[in-house]
């Protein structure tokens, strides 16, 4: 019979990182947050092709929006933003006209 110790693991928030999503500078939807007008439109001509691509990177656009608009309530409250947080709402530009204009592509690509 083998007896062994009960072990209590506590589990720990994953790093930075290792994490998906916009806090993530490796991640293409940091990167399409952060970079410029121009550069932003030759990445999603490269590299988003199809309408479902789009698709998903809209969802993405408007899940960054709505992260930095709660930055900025919580900035606003005078509450303290972890180092990402405050990285992704320095680098974020133009969210709203990124995603006019790929929502207009998206509609484009749609009756290609």
């Amino acid at each position: 019979m083998h007896v062994f110790p009960r072990v209590e693991i506590e589990e720990t928030e994953a790093p930075i990182a290792s994490r998906g999503g916009v806090f993530n500078n490796e991640t293409p939807d940091y990167l399409c947050a952060v970079s410029s007008f121009d550069t932003f439109k030759k990445m999603t001509a490269a590299k988003v092709r199809s309408f479902t691509q789009r698709k998903k990177l809209l969802a993405a656009l408007k899940q960054t929006g709505s992260v930095i608009e709660e930055l900025e309530g919580r900035m606003a409250k005078m509450e303290a933003v972890s180092e990402e947080e405050q990285a992704l709402y320095d680098n974020a530009e133009a969210l709203a006209e990124k995603y006019e204009w790929l929502a207009a592509e998206a509609e484009v690509s749609l009756w290609r």
